[in-house]
């Protein structure tokens, strides 16, 4: 597991290989080969450090990366949208994301989607429970050009547990740190931006803004 690895050290294991059965037990779809490389921070997911500060980095097949690799598991919403958005910010211009078709997940902030990224949602993404006085936030934020989010997967922005209504409680949005693109404001408009095949329900406000 990925918690054993960090575990180890470099009198525990020597080798410069290994394999994770699972991210959190045995085949749980977050296995695969490391390998000894140059130190670096470690990201939950394509980059593990043991304990002697050694950094161990995921072989990838291709250029898909499955989320259950950072740990996304639909058990807690805190740690699942801290460890997409660790994957979304890790495959961006590398790899193509996927959410599989098996993951439901409860997700407590916007998730971002950088610039030259394909998340590929086959599962489910669903909003958690917002409480008054709570911070309201769009579910996926697109934060630069070149995206696509495609898939048979549903985002559900959970309405009738939402106790406030403001512009945040949408899908799907342009994010320009607001959400609206301002002519002449001097930041840089998105392009090429994909949404396909999604089903996007249940939210206060759009379901997608592409401002």
């Amino acid at each position: 597991s990925v918690s054993a690895l960090r575990a180890v050290t470099s009198a525990s294991l020597t080798q410069s290989q290994c394999y994770l059965l699972g991210y959190q037990t045995l085949s749980d779809g977050g296995e695969g080969s490391f390998v000894l490389g140059a130190n670096a921070s470690d990201n939950g997911g394509t980059i593990i450090n043991d304990a002697s500060g050694r950094s161990w980095y995921r072989q990838i097949e291709g250029n898909r990366l499955d989320a259950r690799a950072f740990g996304v598991f639909g058990t807690s919403p805190t740690t699942d949208t801290a460890a997409l958005n660790a994957a979304l910010n890790d495959c961006a211009g590398k790899y193509t994301l996927v959410i599989p078709a098996a993951l439901t997940v409860t997700i407590a902030g916007a998730l971002s989607v950088q610039a030259n990224t394909t998340l590929v949602h086959n599962g489910t993404l669903f909003k958690q429970a917002m409480a008054v006085g709570s911070t309201q936030f769009s579910m996926i934020h697109i934060t630069g050009s070149n995206v696509s989010i495609e898939g048979i997967g549903t985002i559900d922005g959970n309405k009738s547990n939402q106790t406030i209504t403001t512009l945040a409680a949408a899908g799907i949005v342009t994010w320009y740190g607001s959400y609206q693109y301002i002519p002449g404001s001097g930041q840089t408009q998105y392009n090429n931006i994909q949404i396909r095949g999604l089903t996007i329900q249940n939210t206060y406000n759009w379901p997608v803004s592409l401002s």
